[in-house]
């Protein structure tokens, strides 16, 4: 794995233009796992991290570094890298390859 990519809980790589579902908390009641929903904007300007945005309008938006990690608590729900090759056919990383 490189440290310019980011990656998320599948092994898949994280481009600009992606939905990413991020795991927030457990509910107490019943239990239910509760998920936030981000949207991929940009690189950052100095290419080591990601511009992530809320989906609410007007919300500041945070980063994510490049550091070549895998995060179990996000996964990719819908997206296309720059050459429109959808998310769900994109190669996942030789650790995770093994466990899908």
């Amino acid at each position: 794995m490189s440290s310019e990519f980011i990656y998320d809980k599948t092994g898949r790589q994280i481009y600009p233009g992606d939905v990413l579902k991020i795991y927030h908390f457990r509910a107490a009641l019943r239990r239910e796992h509760r998920y936030m929903y981000k949207y991929v904007k940009c690189y950052h300007e100095s290419g080591r991290s990601l511009v992530v945005e809320h989906l609410q309008p007007g919300t500041a938006p945070y980063y994510l570094p490049l550091d070549g990690k895998i995060h179990p608590e996000i996964e990719i729900v819908q997206g296309y890298a720059w050459n429109g090759l959808d998310y769900r056919d994109r190669p996942k990383t030789g650790k995770e390859q093994n466990n899908a």
